[in-house]
């Protein structure tokens, strides 16, 4: 099974969290809160992205982290890659002389469609947009909760 580890998924909410802030630099309590991500966890998580060069680390009492350049030149891939490394769907792409058959396998086309598609939608998608949807969905559940009232 391909999946996301827990840490990419944390890594997304934080930088999604960011995205949608502009008052500054955000604690890693107010993150982890806002989240719903352990707070230890997720201050290993930034600064793994710091070092990737996808968020900033502000020391001082109005410190914290920000977003290292803005939320629509950040891809979902980038995060990805950041806290996984490289990704494929399978090992046969990647390291095609482990397999005694790579050079008629049938499945090996399917396999680098797939990878190009998976590629291409989280190269295509920036945690600007994620943010965007984010304020869109917590808007919604405002509403309902005003109706049901």
């Amino acid at each position: 099974m391909i999946q996301i580890n827990r840490s990419t998924d944390y890594a997304l909410r934080a930088l999604t969290y960011l995205a949608g802030q502009h008052d500054g630099p955000c604690m890693v309590s107010e993150i982890a809160l806002n989240q719903g991500v352990p707070p230890k966890f997720l201050a290993r998580i930034l600064q793994i992205l710091q070092k990737s060069g996808l968020v900033h680390s502000h020391r001082g009492i109005k410190g914290g982290f920000s977003l290292a350049k803005p939320g629509e030149q950040i891809t979902v891939l980038q995060v990805l890659e950041a806290v996984e490394g490289p990704l494929s769907v399978s090992l046969c792409l990647t390291e095609p002389e482990i397999c005694a058959q790579a050079e008629r396998c049938p499945s090996l086309q399917i396999w680098a469609r797939a990878q190009a598609a998976f590629l291409r939608v989280l190269a295509g998608t920036t945690v600007a947009e994620l943010a965007t949807q984010q304020q869109e969905l917590d808007a919604s559940k405002q509403l309902l909760t005003l109706v049901s009232r």
